[in-house]
C-alpha cells in the first residue's frame, strides 16, 4: 500500500475540518485528525479520560465487536498514552453534547447510548463528509496516516510521534512512514538514533492548524488498567 496516497495534505485536512465543523460527529473527526489515534480508540474514549482544562485525553481502550456485540478492551500493544489536544479540538469537545445514557460514559455514541459501529461510521458519517470536502475515496484511517505524516514532515521527533500514536516501537513507525523523510535509510537511522538521545520529558509538535505545542510528556504505564 502506498501511504503517500493515503495521507491528506495540510490543505485537504483543513478543508475536511471546515466541513466537519457543522456536522454531527464533526468533533470526532476533528479528534481523529488531532490525536492521530485509531478509530476504535476514539470510539472507546470515555469522558473519564478527557480533561478539557488541562487539554489532554488518555487513550486507554479500543472498541471492537464480536458478532454484533461491542467489546471494549485494552489498547493495541498495551500502550496507554496521553495526547495533548489543540484548542480547536477542545472547543469541539466542549460543545459536544454528552449522552447521559452512554455506556461506559463514552464521548461518542449512537442515539441509544451504545458504542459506534465502525462500518456505520465509515459509510454514514465519514464517507459523506470526505465527499463534501472533495476527498472522495479516503477512509477514516486516512486521518491517522495524515497526523503521523504531517508531524514527521514538520520535524517532530520520532519517539514522540511513535508514543503519541501508540505504535509498538520506532522501527515500526519508520517502516510505515519512511517515505516522509528525504535521504537514505542510513540517514533515517541516524535521525532515530539522534532523537533517542534527546530528553523525552517534553513533546513538541505542530498541529493541523499550524499551532506549535511544547508540553510535558505523560509517562504511561505499560500495563492497562481495569
Amino acid at each position: 500500500m502506498d501511504l503517500r496516497a493515503k495521507a491528506l495534505t495540510i490543505e485537504q485536512a483543513r478543508a475536511l475540518l471546515e466541513v466537519a465543523r457543522t456536522k454531527p460527529f464533526g468533533s470526532l473527526v476533528r479528534f481523529l485528525l488531532d490525536a492521530g489515534c485509531r478509530s476504535g480508540e476514539a470510539f472507546a474514549l470515555s469522558w473519564d479520560d478527557v480533561n478539557l482544562k488541562e487539554a489532554w485525553a488518555n487513550i486507554r481502550f479500543s472498541m471492537s465487536s464480536d458478532d454484533g456485540r461491542a467489546i471494549r478492551k485494552a489498547v493495541k500493544n498495551e500502550f496507554e498514552r496521553r495526547v495533548y489536544l489543540e484548542p480547536g479540538t477542545l472547543a469541539a469537545l466542549a460543545a459536544h453534547a454528552k449522552n447521559p445514557h452512554a455506556r461506559w460514559n463514552l464521548v461518542w455514541t449512537n442515539s441509544e447510548g451504545e458504542p459506534l459501529d465502525r462500518n456505520n461510521f465509515r459509510k454514514r458519517v465519514a464517507k459523506p463528509m470526505f465527499a463534501e470536502a472533495g476527498l472522495a475515496g479516503f477512509v477514516p484511517h486516512t486521518l491517522r496516516h495524515t497526523v503521523a505524516s504531517l508531524q514527521l514532515a514538520q520535524g517532530s521527533d520520532i519517539p514522540t510521534v511513535q508514543k503519541r500514536g501508540g505504535w509498538a516501537d520506532t522501527r515500526t513507525l519508520l517502516n510505515i512512514y519512511a517515505h516522509v523523510f528525504d535521504g537514505t535509510q542510513k540517514e533515517l537511522v541516524a535521525k532515530m538514533h539522534s532523537a533517542k538521545r534527546q530528553p523525552l520529558d517534553t513533546e513538541t509538535f505542530v498541529g493541523i492548524t499550524g499551532t506549535k505545542f511544547i508540553r510535558p510528556k505523560h509517562r504511561a504505564a505499560n500495563k492497562p488498567r481495569d
